[in-house]
């Protein structure tokens, strides 16, 4: 989990759950609610070539660019 420069977000990698999701933190304590589901069906479409791929698609490590732009997750191997 990664908590996005600008305070906004929060990132998470749901390594069991395979699938990425993005927490809406803004509202402070107790006001965090979830912004977007990534799931693993949605990374599927990126895999080309790869039988079975929802079946190996473990989201693992995430890095947020400076300017919060961005979000960068690794898949397990």
């Amino acid at each position: 989990m990664k908590i996005s420069p600008d305070g906004r977000y929060a990132i998470v990698a749901v390594e069991k759950g395979n699938e990425i999701r993005i927490y809406d933190v803004t509202g402070g304590a107790g006001q965090i609610s979830l912004a977007a589901v990534v799931s693993s069906n949605a990374l599927a479409a990126y895999y080309v070539n790869v039988p079975n791929p929802t079946n190996s698609i473990e989201p693992e490590a995430v890095g947020i660019s400076a300017d919060s732009s961005f979000a960068l997750v690794t898949i397990q191997d």
